[in-house]
């Protein structure tokens, strides 16, 4: 069972049989090169994800993870699910699965969910 823990500036995401899974700086603005982590069920209750890459594409930086509070975090969260991690990526992936296929239905329903959560977001430019 997770539970997340804030301290400070910091918050925390622990795992009664893993232990401290994730602690994340708490930030006002997503900071520039960041994006929304698609960390799922790991995620700190209430807190947006933000993560930049090590390697583009191949490893996530585990060393500068930042979180920022939002009332719809889950929805947010769970767009990165669809590689929707940026509100550019969001617009993109909306333009391209509009139509609607079954096979896609699902991500862009969750897409959708989170789309306006995301972009209330305050982002560094």
């Amino acid at each position: 069972m997770k539970r997340t823990v804030i301290e400070g500036n910091h918050v925390t995401t622990y795992d009664k049989s893993l232990g401290i899974i994730h602690t994340y700086e708490i930030v006002d603005r997503v900071p520039r090169g960041y994006f929304i982590w698609n960390i799922g069920n790991h995620a700190p209750d209430g807190f947006v994800p933000l993560c930049e890459w090590l390697e583009p594409g191949m490893t996530v930086n585990p060393d500068t993870l930042k979180a920022i509070a939002h009332e719809h975090a889950a929805e947010i969260t769970g767009m990165a699910s669809a590689s929707a991690t940026t509100p550019l990526k969001a617009i993109d992936f909306l333009a391209r699965y509009r139509s609607g296929k079954e096979d896609d239905r699902w991500a862009y329903e969750r897409v959708m969910a989170g789309y306006d959560y995301l972009m209330e977001l305050p982002w560094e430019r």
